[in-house]
């Protein structure tokens, strides 16, 4: 019972930060890990702590990529907002 519960802690403290980002494509990514967590309950149940892991894993190189995008466009917003003369002055 204690293993369940400690868990059950363990799959809210790492899913739950993404689920309430404030970026949409990490919140994406926290579904789709989900997605994973279910497939492994679902048809790895005798392993499911290293099959999860597996595959969150593989879905964490994702994460360097959703980040990426998420600067390169915040950047540009941020160029975009500046006066004419202050935008030209930093090009």
């Amino acid at each position: 019972m204690i293993l369940a519960l400690d868990s059950l802690f363990y799959v809210v403290y790492t899913i739950l930060p993404m689920l309430i980002s404030s970026l949409k494509n990490i919140r994406i990514f926290a579904m789709v890990n989900i997605l994973a967590l279910i497939l492994s309950f679902t048809f790895y149940k005798q392993a499911l702590p290293s099959t999860w892991c597996f595959f969150s894993a593989i879905l964490s190189g994702c994460i360097y990529w959703l980040l990426k995008t998420q600067t390169a466009k915040t950047q540009f917003q941020h160029y975009e907002n500046l006066p004419p003369t202050t935008f030209r002055d930093r090009v």
